[in-house]
């Protein structure tokens, strides 16, 4: 794989004149899919995320720098017949809180369920059904009851989700729903195309990261948290910067920066 820095300390512009501007490269015959994520720094250029890739451009490790608890959190990836199976979550700091995820494929290679073990034992189980045009439509429990529906948009991108909520109490049901939107750009690529149950992004503001997952696109609003998300775009049209905003509020010390490498 070869490394294309896309952001970091300098300007877009600068980036651009310097990365694109040779005329011997090229960097004119590619597009948004031919790259991956390399790392991910924070409102003051520090690096808080970083990704690695085996030779078969899957995503192998995740490194996640907590800088406010000096905490590091390091995900490991496995694959079979290039399909993801399984996500362990390591803080190196905190080993009580490690957990495991694993994942179950049907014939059409769609993820049916995911277990999470957790170190001090326990353990929960999702699955997942989809419609005829193998979407996402619900995630549910053990038992097979349904938690969450999922609709979507032409785009494929999921704009209504329903929360099907229990009072614990008093044992009535009732439905929460929630919108989104998105706009018209793929998504930064870690070379998973799958639902993996998290957001790979360092953005503390997305609540929504299975929406997020299983959307084309890049989520604008979410009703949910009532946040925002303004993105910058390189000339592949993939984020470079993620600003979140909440009503009139512009949440600077949330933003990310994103640099990528070439597949």
């Amino acid at each position: 794989m070869k490394k294309l820095l896309l952001n970091k300390k300098n300007s877009f512009i600068l980036i651009l004149l310097f990365v694109f501007g040779c005329s011997n490269d090229n960097s004119n015959n590619y597009s948004s899919e031919d790259f991956l994520v390399s790392q991910v720094y924070n409102f003051q250029d520090e690096l808080i995320a970083e990704y690695d890739y085996n030779n078969s451009i899957q995503l192998i490790k995740a490194t996640y720098f907590h800088l406010t608890s000096d905490i590091t959190e390091n995900i490991f990836f496995t694959y079979r017949e290039s399909l993801l199976v399984g996500m362990e979550t390591i803080y190196l700091e905190n080993p009580e809180y490690n957990f495991e995820n694993t994942y179950y494929y049907d014939n059409n290679r769609n993820l049916i369920k995911v277990k999470i073990s957790y170190s001090n034992g326990q353990i929960f189980t999702f699955l997942l059904k989809y419609d005829s045009n193998n979407r996402l439509t619900d995630l549910c429990n053990q038992d097979e009851v349904v938690i969450n529906h999922y609709d979507y948009d032409e785009n494929l991108n999921i704009v209504k989700q329903i929360d099907y909520v229990k009072d614990l109490i008093t044992g009535l049901e009732s439905e929460i729903i929630t919108s989104y939107t998105f706009d018209n750009f793929n998504k930064p690529s870690f070379g998973i195309n799958a639902f993996y149950f998290r957001d790979l992004l360092p953005l503390d503001e997305l609540a929504d990261f299975w929406v997020e997952s299983f959307s084309k696109n890049n989520l604008t609003f979410s009703e949910r948290n009532n946040v925002q998300y303004l993105y910058e775009y390189n000339k592949y049209n993939l984020p470079i910067s993620i600003l979140p905003k909440k009503e009139e509020n512009y949440l600077n010390e949330k933003l990310i920066k994103i640099e990528y490498i070439i597949k």
